[in-house]
């Protein structure tokens, strides 16, 4: 249980190191349609997505996604308007948006370990697991997902597994 506790200290810190993270991402993209005197409107409109989602204005976010999914459709860079819009859904249609955002990028690590943990808490635990597995492939330095793996297991009862992943992290 000790064990637990501390893997769940660590997600803790882990998700406030990822929330920075996309506060950064924000920036960036501020800065490259900025740059760019705005001639990439999707990239102007990903900054304002990024923008509301740091103000926690999530309806706008939806809003602003939903916006550049009808003006672009499939084309490339749209994953990142489908990974906006599953960050703010934390049910089954966020796990969709995800869904649509792997098709486009697969090898977008990240993406797996959200729809991940969405899956967790939709409690579908074989799910999770194969996406936090996809994670650790795809990028194996990230922890995030192992310590999220090894909760699944857990939850599953599957402790030996769970222990291996929490010692591995």
């Amino acid at each position: 249980m000790e064990m637990y506790l501390e893997a769940e200290f660590r997600l803790g810190e882990e998700i406030r190191t990822k929330t920075q993270a996309w506060i950064q991402r924000a920036r960036r993209y501020i800065e490259i349609a900025v740059v760019d005197g705005g001639s990439q409107t999707m990239d102007q409109l990903i900054a304002r997505a990024y923008a509301a989602l740091s103000q926690e204005k999530n309806e706008e976010v939806l809003h602003i996604c939903d916006e550049g999914l009808k003006q672009f459709g499939n084309l490339p860079g749209t994953e990142e308007l489908w990974n906006l819009t599953g960050w703010v859904l934390h049910n089954e249609k966020g796990i969709e948006a995800y869904d649509k955002a792997l098709e486009r990028c697969p090898q977008y690590a990240w993406g797996h370990f959200l729809r991940g943990h969405l899956r967790h808490v939709h409690n579908d635990t074989r799910g999770a697991e194969e996406d936090y597995s996809a994670a650790l492939r795809l990028n194996p330095r990230i922890l995030t997902p192992l310590n999220f793996r090894g909760i699944a297991r857990l939850s599953e009862g599957r402790y030996d597994e769970a222990i291996q992943d929490f010692t591995e992290a």
